[in-house]
């Protein structure tokens, strides 16, 4: 089966807005066999790049701490606060069943 006829049925899709950068990232992600493919659309060159090693995890590369994680590893380039990484885990988390899809923000309060 090729990787677009994964994407093609059923699966996890997060959209992230990141902010004043102006960089938006849509993230598909679909469990097959206890590995997450993940496909990403982005205008940004960093996430761009970080896709390049983040299209197949599997549940490893879920747990432990924040700074083994494969994926915060991987974004090491990405502005510190960029928050397409941690979209990426939510989304992730959604797919192998561990959480409910639920939309998560940061407001900034006047």
């Amino acid at each position: 089966m090729s990787l677009q006829s994964y994407f093609s049925d059923k699966m996890t899709k997060v959209e992230v807005d990141s902010g004043i950068c102006g960089k938006r990232t849509l993230i598909e992600v679909k469990n097959v066999s206890s590995k997450i493919m993940i496909n990403f659309e982005t205008n940004c060159p960093k996430i761009t790049k970080l896709s390049e090693n983040l299209k197949e995890l599997d549940i490893s590369d879920f747990s432990g701490s924040i700074v083994d994680n494969r994926v915060y590893r991987s974004a090491q380039e990405n502005h510190i606060t960029c928050p397409v990484p941690c979209a990426i885990l939510k989304a992730m988390e959604v797919e192998f069943g561990l959480a409910l899809k639920k939309d998560t923000k940061i407001s900034f309060i006047e």
